[in-house]
Order: structure tokens, then C-alpha cells, then sequence
């Protein structure tokens, strides 16, 4: 059992827009424009049968 928190290791999912934690957990990486700045958005999770026909 663990009681330690967990940080997500993000990998390439293959279609070159979001990438994937071995968790389940899925993100965006959104950039600025003007300043470049980049942050990593994590997606809200999809209900398994609305995610199976998307």
C-alpha cells in the first residue's frame, strides 16, 4: 500500500498532441504565443465508454 504522492512521468502518446502518464492521466502542453511560454495542461478524464467512441 502506498501512502506517498504521486508524480506523473509524461511520455509521447503517439499522435503528437498529448502525451501520457503511466498513471492514466493524460495532458496538453499549451505554449504562448508573444512570450513562449510553455505549461503542461492535464485533461479532464473521459467517462471509458464516451472515451471508446471519441
Amino acid at each position: 500500500m502506498s501512502t506517498g504522492r504521486h508524480f506523473c512521468i509524461w511520455f509521447d502518446d503517439g499522435d503528437g498532441v498529448e502525451v501520457v502518464c503511466g498513471c492514466g492521466a493524460r495532458a496538453v502542453l499549451v505554449v504562448d504565443e508573444e512570450t513562449g511560454e510553455q505549461v503542461l495542461v492535464t485533461l479532464a478524464e473521459e467517462p471509458l465508454a464516451l472515451a471508446a467512441t471519441a
